[in-house]
């Protein structure tokens, strides 16, 4: 009976650990939003120096999310096409597409400098595929992809929430269980005699 309530303990401590701590990684994905809002505010007033100053700071921390990179390369690449240097913002559209591949300006409000510059590193992006890609082999079989290297952030959180259901499943199990659980089952009945 104590054992049965230790471990009923034990598994609500985990569950709760679990729940904890995913409200925290949730929390911690949006960290530099409001940071990046400020940088796209200081953007729209032409405060370029200071976007600039935003942005890499965000940056040099390390631990942004997928969309908080893409939204601060996207800012510095705009910054550099308003401040008339193609050269860096071809350098964070580049960057902007390696996180981003799919990337799609908004035609009705990004510059056309913006534009032009995010379509022409697409297609060149598109050319540099098509020189990696191995020729196909004569005999038209298929060939073998080797598996993705590119480690997904995706798999943690699965992790994280099955290991909760089964603590949460366990814990719910023990306590439904009820406490007549432990008595011993009868024993089955004797085998007929032959006679």
């Amino acid at each position: 009976m104590l054992l049965r309530k230790c471990l009923i303990f034990r598994n609500l401590a985990l569950v709760f650990f679990c729940i904890i701590f995913g409200i925290a990684g949730a929390r911690a994905q949006g960290r530099y939003e409001t940071e990046l809002s400020k940088a796209e505010q200081a953007y729209s007033e032409g405060l370029f120096d200071q976007v600039i100053d935003l942005v890499k700071s965000c940056l040099g921390k390390g631990d942004l999310t997928t969309a908080e990179q893409a939204w601060a390369y996207k800012l510095l690449g705009q910054v550099y096409v308003s401040k008339n240097k193609p050269q860096p913002a071809k350098i964070y559209v580049q960057k902007l597409l390696e996180v981003v591949p799919d990337y799609e300006p908004d035609r009705d409000q990004d510059l056309q400098m913006w534009i032009a510059l995010v379509n022409a590193a697409k297609q060149e992006r598109e050319r540099q595929i098509q020189r990696q890609q191995p020729p196909k082999p004569p005999d038209d079989k298929p060939v073998a992809q080797p598996a993705s290297t590119r480690k997904s952030s995706g798999k943690k959180w699965l992790w994280i929430g099955s290991g909760g259901a089964v603590v949460a499943g366990t814990a719910v199990f023990l306590i439904l269980k009820g406490e007549g659980a432990g008595e011993r089952l009868p024993d089955p009945p004797a085998l007929p005699s032959r006679p």
